[in-house]
């Protein structure tokens, strides 16, 4: 027995020209098999991760507007409104925010209706599709909070502002808020 550098090397006594060759195909096949098994694991992986990152944004989306909910109702109570408030804006007329970067202010439609109101023509408070929007309002939720819920149906938040306006000519009706595009990405790739 030789010896490497303290270690004894131990020989192997199998005599490689007496074994027979590797079946070829059959390895192929077995890599072709663990290459295939580890992709769909992959895939499946990335999938489930998509769908649950998809539904933490969902949820952390919510827990921010909650917040902001709470802070407007923190906001309403005599007294508190002025230990919390945020810094004033600069006299540039940009809104600073949380990364440091500022954003100009938005730009607001005016007040007034650009023409004569048409009696034939509901306004925004009379529209059948803007009626949730007023009784949130009339039941007690923050502007604020109704205006984040307009903007995530995809309706002007400015309406709620100008209730006497008539109602923007639309035929189809606001979109419902629903889970089914979740679960539409959820079989989306499953097997």
């Amino acid at each position: 027995m030789e010896e490497l550098g303290g270690l004894p090397l131990i020989e192997p006594g199998v005599d490689y020209t007496k074994i027979g060759a590797i079946n070829q195909k059959r390895t192929t096949a077995f890599v072709n098999h663990v290459i295939a098994q580890s992709v769909q694991f992959l895939n499946r992986f990335s999938a489930v991760c998509e769908i649950k990152l998809a539904a933490m944004s969902t949820k952390l989306q919510s827990v921010e507007v909650q917040l902001q909910l709470l802070e407007a109702k923190l906001n309403s109570i005599p007294g508190t409104a002025a230990t919390g408030t945020a810094p004033a804006a600069p006299a540039t007329g940009t809104v600073p925010t949380d990364t440091g970067t500022e954003v100009p202010p938005v730009e607001t439609a005016p007040s007034d209706p650009v023409g004569p109101l048409d009696s034939n023509q509901p306004t925004v408070a009379d529209d059948p599709r803007y009626a949730k929007y007023f009784k949130m309002l009339r039941v007690g939720i923050p502007a604020v909070g109704v205006k984040q819920k307009m903007v995530g149906d995809g309706v002007d938040p400015r309406l709620l502002d100008n209730p006497d306006l008539p109602a923007p000519a639309g035929s189809g009706n606001i979109p419902e808020s629903d889970d089914s595009s979740i679960e539409s990405s959820e079989t989306e790739f499953s097997d």
